[in-house]
């Protein structure tokens, strides 16, 4: 661990932005320190010092993953692509960006490049489980997501594969420790902290004692502060305890790093409802209906997308679904896709 002062690091990072070292050490702290996007400029510094390391690319990528920049992600990943097509880091970047974008079969099929030019690339096959369980198949991703465990027992990725294989499987007694092992060896897995979360607040919901799930909740909201899905369960949690005005406070506050999330929405409708905040509770209710419609058209724009990419009337209809709604990141994804054709 690098002894030196987060302010060191970031004033000799500013002074040496050739050092490629010190480059990565910048954002690997910056990240443990829970700031991707400051994370992601580093790491982005050191691609431009040393273009020919595709593994600093690939940490670039994971950063602003993180930061939520899923589709900036994207278009760093195609520009490097370009002229590097048989690369195992750029194609497991490729993958890992498909996947926050929701483009399952596209992912995986960057994932089986990444291990056709890298048999070994361990992240590469715990990215192919994820994108085979959002494909629903369970079976082999669960196979993959043990080869991938075989290859690095201590690997956190593929120990949230392994648990996310075995839980979406409904397996939930095994997921269970491979997601506490997780996050034991990598507590800012916000993925790895969502998915206990999840379990143990639907476990809670069944029982009545929040006792467990509230302990792992406040430590994953410590440990992972911008997960939206962490907030969310916060709620769910606070709804369950009949605590309303703390489910309203964590909604709103999984909506405001998360504004796209119709669940959220209905549920902070409901426990406004509760609160006796009538009129809060129509306008989010509203919101929500307004949402589910636009995630709807969105969603099927997109899988005609994935299937006829050169499509330029699909990306204009996107383009203009979006600009109507007000997705800033979205719009600006699909007016790049739309300058490349």
């Amino acid at each position: 661990m690098d002894r030196r002062s987060t302010q060191e690091l970031m004033t000799r990072g500013l002074q040496n932005p050739a050092d490629v070292d010190l480059q990565q050490a910048l954002g690997k702290r910056l990240l443990i320190e829970n700031h991707p996007v400051e994370a992601a400029a580093a790491y982005g510094t050191a691609v431009a010092a040393s273009p020919d390391r595709t593994d600093l690319v690939l940490l670039q990528v994971r950063a602003m993953l993180h930061a939520g920049q899923s589709r900036a992600a994207f278009q760093v990943v195609h520009q490097n692509l370009k002229t590097r097509v048989a690369d195992a880091f750029l194609n497991t970047a490729a993958g890992e960006t498909d996947l926050a974008l929701g483009n399952y079969s596209t992912a995986a099929a960057r994932f089986r490049s990444a291990l056709s030019i890298k048999r070994t690339e361990a992240d590469a096959r715990a990215g192919l489980s994820f994108a085979l369980a959002k494909g629903h198949e369970h079976t082999a991703a669960l196979e993959e997501a043990r080869k991938a465990i075989a290859l690095e027992p201590n690997n956190s990725r593929c120990l949230l594969a392994l648990g996310h294989a075995l839980l979406v499987s409904g397996n939930i007694r095994e997921a269970t420790p491979q997601l506490e092992r997780c996050v034991e060896l990598d507590p800012r897995q916000a993925a790895a902290w969502e998915l206990l979360c999840g379990i143990l607040v639907e476990a809670a919901q069944a029982t009545g004692d929040f006792m467990e799930a509230q302990k792992r909740i406040e430590q994953a909201t410590a440990a992972a502060p911008r997960s939206a899905v962490v907030a969310y369960l916060s709620g769910l949690m606070y709804t369950g305890q009949r605590r309303y005005d703390d489910a309203i406070k964590s909604f709103q506050n999984s909506l405001a790093m998360n504004p796209s999330n119709p669940d959220a929405l209905y549920n902070l409708s409901i426990a406004l409802g509760f609160a006796g905040r009538k009129e809060e509770s129509e306008d989010a209710r509203k919101r929500f209906t307004g949402m589910r419609e636009y995630l709807r058209e969105a969603t099927d724009l997109q899988v005609r997308l994935q299937r006829d990419p050169d499509r330029k009337d699909l990306w204009r209809r996107l383009l203009r679904l979006a600009e109507a709604r007000g997705d800033v990141e979205r719009a600006a994804f699909c007016r790049a896709r739309l300058a490349e054709r």
